[in-house]
């Protein structure tokens, strides 16, 4: 592996040479990337005999996970698109094509389909389809591959806490074939969200990306979604 990796020189603006390691790359389409979930895990320690000295106590942690990507987004952009590029973006790219409406027609048919022949027994022979094909049906019905990332001593209630937690997930960041980060995504309750953008906020003044925890992009975790949806509708 050591031969593969070679060294490159390049120019900054100022003229100066810079040398940078290139890291070999391999198909993109091929490439592995992977995901980071955490959520508290709280430990409550009773006390049999209660004193002023001596009281329950909480114990706040966080449980972490990471998850390998069945379908790849590695090489996709991370860049924020200007102000000018937004306002260039065609109203008809953001309203339903009549292909959508195809589709979403289609859908929507087999699901009612499967209602009535599940809850109506006059409709119970009836044949219906219960997986509805989709470009990644082949990579979605493979099994997650699942790490334990062990569970880190600290409370994401206060912002001191999540960021020594971020700063715990630095080690597992992904990098270019230059070595620099790339966005890593964590996911994480709707509150948790919010946490992280202060952790954020808190290091906006860092030297760097990853001292700034740029290097992570908070999604709301999949159950957590589909409350919020529910509560939006």
């Amino acid at each position: 592996m050591s031969d593969m990796i070679e060294n490159i020189q390049t120019t900054n603006k100022e003229g100066s040479t810079l040398t940078k390691t290139v890291i070999p790359t391999y198909d993109v389409n091929k490439a592995l990337y992977f995901d980071i979930t955490f959520d508290n895990a709280n430990q409550k320690i009773g006390i049999r005999h209660h004193m002023r000295s001596k009281k329950n106590a909480m114990l706040n942690m966080v449980q972490s996970y990471a998850t390998l990507e069945r379908i790849g987004s590695y090489g996709l952009c991370n860049e924020v698109p200007s102000a000018d590029v937004i306002r260039n973006i065609s109203i008809s790219d953001l309203l339903p094509s009549s292909h959508d409406e195809t589709e979403l027609k289609y859908e929507l048919s087999v699901i009612v389909s499967r209602i009535l022949t599940t809850y109506i027994p006059v409709f119970s022979e009836v044949d219906t389809l219960w997986s509805i094909r989709h470009t990644y049906s082949a990579e979605s019905e493979r099994k997650s591959e699942i790490v334990p990332l062990g569970i880190i001593n600290k409370d994401e209630s206060t912002t001191a806490g999540m960021i020594e937690i971020l700063d715990n997930f630095l080690q597992y960041a992904p990098a270019d074939r230059y070595g620099d980060p790339q966005q890593l995504v964590v996911f994480c309750d709707g509150l948790s969200c919010e946490r992280v953008e202060g952790a954020q906020r808190a290091r906006i003044n860092g030297h760097n990306k990853q001292a700034r925890l740029q290097t992570f992009e908070p999604a709301i975790q999949e159950w957590h979604r589909r409350l919020m949806f529910l509560q939006v509708i």
